[in-house]
C-alpha cells in the first residue's frame, strides 16, 4: 500500500527477493540496482480473496541480475482469487548473468541483455484462465551459456504480444 517510492544505487544479496512489490503498489522507480544472489524483482502475493488488488505505474531500470534461479517479474504469489490489476510495468536496461530464465506477466521488457545458465533463456508462462496480454518484447538479446550459446530458446504459454527491434532468442509470441 505505498505510493511514490524510489529505490536506486543498490546492491542486493539476500538469497530471496531483492526488491518485492506487493498489494497496492502504485508509482514506483527501481534504478540502478545490483541483483543476486536472490529471486529477483518481483511482483506477488497479490489478492487474497478479500477484496480488489492492484500494482501500478512500476520502472525498473539498469538492474543487473546474477546467480542462478533468478526471476524477474510476476514470480509467484496467491493469484488465484486476484480481483483488480497489474498495469504499467516496466522493465528496461537489464542485464542478466548467468541467471535461469525470465517469467514476466503484463510487463515490457526493453533493452534487456546477458547469458542464462539455462536453454530457456525467456519464459513466459501464464496461466490458462488469465492469459497474459500486452506483453512487449523490444531489443532483447540472451544466450545460453552452455556449450552451444546458439541454442538459446524462448517459451511461451497463454501469452498474447508483440516484439519491435532485435529479439534474440527468437520470440514466442
Amino acid at each position: 500500500m505505498s505510493s511514490f517510492i524510489t529505490i536506486t544505487g543498490s546492491t542486493m544479496a539476500t538469497g530471496d527477493d531483492c526488491v518485492s512489490l506487493g498489494e497496492g503498489v502504485s508509482n514506483a522507480w527501481i534504478e540502478n540496482i545490483k541483483c543476486g544472489p536472490g529471486h529477483g524483482i518481483s511482483i506477488g502475493s497479490l489478492g487474497d480473496g478479500t477484496g480488489t488488488t492492484m500494482v501500478q505505474n512500476v520502472t525498473v531500470s539498469s538492474v543487473v541480475f546474477t546467480e542462478h534461479n533468478m526471476d524477474l517479474g510476476l514470480r509467484h504469489g496467491r493469484l488465484l482469487h486476484l480481483m483488480g490489476f497489474v498495469r504499467d510495468i516496466t522493465f528496461q536496461h537489464g542485464t542478466m548473468k548467468n541467471s535461469s530464465g525470465i517469467k514476466i506477466s503484463k510487463v515490457t521488457f526493453s533493452d534487456v541483455h546477458g547469458t542464462s545458465s539455462t536453454q530457456v533463456a525467456v519464459k513466459l508462462d501464464c496461466s490458462k484462465s488469465n492469459p497474459c496480454q500486452g506483453i512487449q518484447l523490444t531489443n532483447i538479446k540472451l544466450s545460453y551459456n552452455g556449450k552451444n550459446p546458439e541454442l538459446a530458446k524462448s517459451f511461451c504459454r497463454n501469452v498474447k504480444g508483440k516484439n519491435s527491434g532485435f529479439v534474440v532468442p527468437p520470440s514466442c509470441l
